[in-house]
């Protein structure tokens, strides 16, 4: 059967009826309407116009009488938090200006960091200066220091260093000098031996000061005090050294005045008295006649002299002290004994005393010091104090570091500066072995 097409009028036509081009030439037929839809055609109106708050008309819309407590609870709930986010909103940093935002938060930075520095560092160091300024009120004390100072037999207080030795004391060769300033030894004579070719000692040059006690408590002191004496150095005397010699001289002493012809040479041990102490007394017979003569010349204060940017240069064991008034204690005036043995002062008695507990001398010290006129400061080079370590301050110089029991064997080795100027101060150490396990 063959297809039949719609003509324009209206009636059907068969393919043959119309002859073989007409199919070719016909119109095509027109498209089909799109159907009409059934809802309304879209206007493209936003959807939030439609809607409103008319609601809020309603006398009704607001009746709580149907509410049990828990939803009324939330609406009171919502309400206010409504209430508090409007404030908020108003208080928002978008309604405050950029400029003030910032120095608000550079302000709240500054004052975390004055609060951490201040606890950190500027509060302990203001308790201490207001201590320091109680204790040397001249109305809460005696005067200290004002009292003439007591001198011992065989007892060198005060020697001066050659001139000759101190850098760039001297145009031309002394500008070339170095002081080697070693602290506590303790008989360590190989950890002496490796700093000294640690920081280049050179004799034609160098010259080496000990801060004293070079003796006991370490395997080989009589080799220490030959070195030292070997390469020409100079000590200040220790409370070790004093123990030695006080021993010595007692037993020699006792000998002298025995009338028996076999006097007892073992000297009981009495801790209370070192000149009584047989450890000491065994000590100091190691050592020959000259050995002893060279430690007998050891001064308690060595006395450097001036040098560019230290001020008046002095060398000491244990410490130097102050007077009431935070005046200068002639170095002729000190006390021998505290020279050897002081660590701490007492603030209310304002004593140096060997105890642990106290206030460091030291601190005392550079504290005094600038009080002082520029040209009148001092400054100190000590050892003893071995359980604060090494103390390098502005006036003072701590140079124990505990060699004997574990530590280190510290220099300070001072270079003249270049046509005179500041000297250039360095510090050179050495790890030590264990020879001595309980404390002083």
């Amino acid at each position: 059967m063959l297809p039949t097409y719609k003509t324009p009028d209206g009636s059907s036509q068969s393919d043959r009826s119309r002859g073989p081009y007409q199919n070719t030439f016909a119109p095509a037929p027109a498209p089909a309407p799109p159907p009409t839809p059934s809802y309304p055609q879209s206007t493209h109106r936003p959807l939030i116009d439609s809607i409103t708050n008319e609601w809020r008309k309603d006398p009704h819309a607001y009746d709580s009488s149907s509410l049990d407590a828990e939803e009324k609870q939330w609406i009171w709930e919502k309400s206010a938090w409504s209430e508090r986010t409007r404030v908020l909103r108003k208080l928002s940093p978008k309604r405050v200006p950029r400029r003030i935002q910032r120095y608000m938060c550079i302000y709240c930075i500054l004052v975390l960091v004055a609060w951490a520095s201040w606890e950190t560092t500027f509060r302990a160091s203001w308790h201490e200066w207001k201590e320091l300024r109680w204790g040397f009120d001249p109305n809460n004390a005696d005067v200290v220091g004002s009292n003439k100072a007591v001198d011992f037999d065989g007892l060198i207080k005060v020697k001066k260093l050659d001139s000759h030795l101190v850098p760039g004391e001297h145009e031309g060769t002394g500008a070339r000098k170095r002081l080697v300033v070693v602290g506590d030894v303790h008989g360590c004579k190989e950890e002496l031996v490796k700093l000294l070719a640690k920081v280049s000692f050179d004799r034609t040059t160098d010259h080496l000061i000990f801060t004293g006690d070079l003796i006991s408590k370490g395997p080989d002191s009589v080799g220490v005090v030959q070195l030292a004496r070997d390469l020409g150095a100079s000590s200040v005397r220790g409370n070790h050294e004093d123990k030695v010699l006080l021993a010595l001289k007692a037993h020699e002493d006792s000998i002298t005045s025995s009338t028996s012809s076999h006097p007892n040479y073992d000297i009981p041990e009495d801790p209370d008295d070192p000149s009584h102490n047989s450890k000491a007394l065994a000590l100091a017979k190691t050592f020959s006649k000259s050995e002893i003569a060279w430690l007998q010349e050891c001064p308690v204060i060595l006395n450097i002299g001036p040098i560019p940017g230290m001020g008046d240069v002095s060398v000491v064991h244990a410490g130097l002290a102050v007077s009431t008034h935070l005046e200068h204690i002639s170095l002729e005036s000190q006390d021998p004994y505290l020279c050897m043995n002081m660590r701490t002062v007492n603030l209310k008695t304002r004593l140096p005393t060997p105890a642990h507990d106290g206030v460091c001398w030291a601190k005392i010290w550079n504290y005094a010091q600038k009080q002082r006129k520029l040209e009148e400061r001092q400054t100190v080079i000590y050892g003893h104090d071995s359980q604060r370590g090494l103390g390098l301050k502005k006036y003072t110089k701590g140079l124990d570091t505990d060699c004997v029991k574990g530590g280190k064997l510290t220099a300070l080795v001072i270079t003249a500066g270049k046509k005179g100027g500041y000297v250039r101060q360095d510090t050179y150490s050495v790890h030590c072995g264990t020879y001595w396990g309980k404390a002083e």
